[in-house]
């Protein structure tokens, strides 16, 4: 019977420490201008570090893992479906949670497509623009050049002007060429955008990009990246703070409190087996200094101790029913 306590005792333990923890997760496409929020998708395969093999997703593009227990974060190492790729890099490490990891994929066919129309749309509207401010000041040139012999007019005044107007010109033909270097850049960003997260900033900086205005959208995105830069510090501060608190308060769970049927039953195993150990050196039992203070006893969390409590007092309740029955039938007899 003191064996089979014991055993049962340990089995508790590492039965309910090992509970199971599902994680949910959603693989959907980008979202974009035709398709905001972007479609679910079916059959990509998630790998998760530390479990064998992937999950596969369903249909409607969600999927689900057991991650046993005890833990409070885990990492995707990769996610493939054929024709796709991840719209941008998975995160570290994920928290284990109620809410679902959503993760984003962008169609390779998609983003060609997208490139070559972007791609063209911006050159020809830069090109136009820039063609059309070419022409109008060379004509002023061309005007005050033809003004400039007669000898009329104030040459020195009309020499000012197009030397100013040169300069226009001059800078105009350097834009060109620094737009030209953006287009790439701006190209790239802009079939990165996920419709389904966008928000008045990126709305602007699509914008921008779709009118060739790439100065402006060059600025904007420098300003998104810090604005994102600090709320990344100002969420990895919360929450280390949310952390620390809590590590705090599980601390004080584990250390400074325990379930009184839980140390009722361990007393009982413990009391038995350092009995046990009084009695194999001398005749008298007893239990030196030195085997008491090296003898270890391993203390679960505060609520798997209750887990095992509850079960140990409602076997011991049935124990006691069946024995009060048996009196009963054996004064019947």
């Amino acid at each position: 019977m003191k064996k089979t306590l014991s055993v049962l005792f340990a089995l508790l333990i590492s039965c309910i420490t090992a509970s199971a923890q599902i994680q949910n997760g959603y693989v959907r496409s980008q979202g974009t201008s035709y398709n905001r929020t972007g479609s679910p998708l079916k059959g990509a395969r998630v790998f998760v570090k530390g479990l064998n093999g992937s999950k596969v997703t369903a249909p409607n593009g969600t999927f689900n893992f057991n991650l046993g227990g005890g833990k409070t974060q885990f990492s995707i190492s990769s996610v493939t479906l054929k024709g796709y790729t991840l719209l941008s890099p998975l995160a570290p490490a994920y928290n284990v949670g109620k809410a679902a990891v959503e993760i984003v994929m962008q169609s390779r066919e998609e983003r060609i497509q997208n490139e070559a129309r972007i791609s063209k749309v911006i050159e020809e509207r830069i090109t136009k623009s820039y063609n059309a401010k070419t022409r109008e000041l060379q004509k002023k040139i061309t005007s005050l050049e033809k003004a400039l012999s007669d000898k009329n007019k104030n040459s020195d005044e009309l020499e000012t002007q197009i030397r100013s107007l040169k300069e226009q010109l001059g800078n105009l033909d350097n834009q060109y060429l620094k737009r030209n270097e953006l287009i790439d850049k701006m190209v790239e960003e802009y079939v990165n955008l996920d419709y389904a997260t966008m928000n008045n900033r990126k709305a602007e900086l699509c914008s921008y990009i779709e009118t060739g205005e790439l100065e402006k959208a060059d600025s904007l995105l420098n300003t998104i990246d810090i604005n994102k830069e600090m709320a990344d510090i100002s969420t990895l501060s919360t929450d280390i703070k949310t952390s620390e608190l809590r590590l705090t308060k599980e601390k004080e769970i584990l250390y400074s409190v325990n379930n009184n049927d839980f140390v009722y039953y361990l007393l009982t195993i413990v009391g038995r087996e350092l009995n046990r150990i009084s009695k194999t050196s001398t005749a008298v039992p007893i239990i030196n200094k030195s085997t008491f203070s090296s003898y270890e006893i391993k203390i679960p969390d505060l609520f798997t101790q209750q887990e095992i409590a509850g079960i140990l007092s409602s076997l011991d309740a049935k124990i006691e029913t069946n024995n009060k029955l048996n009196e009963k039938l054996e004064e019947m007899a």
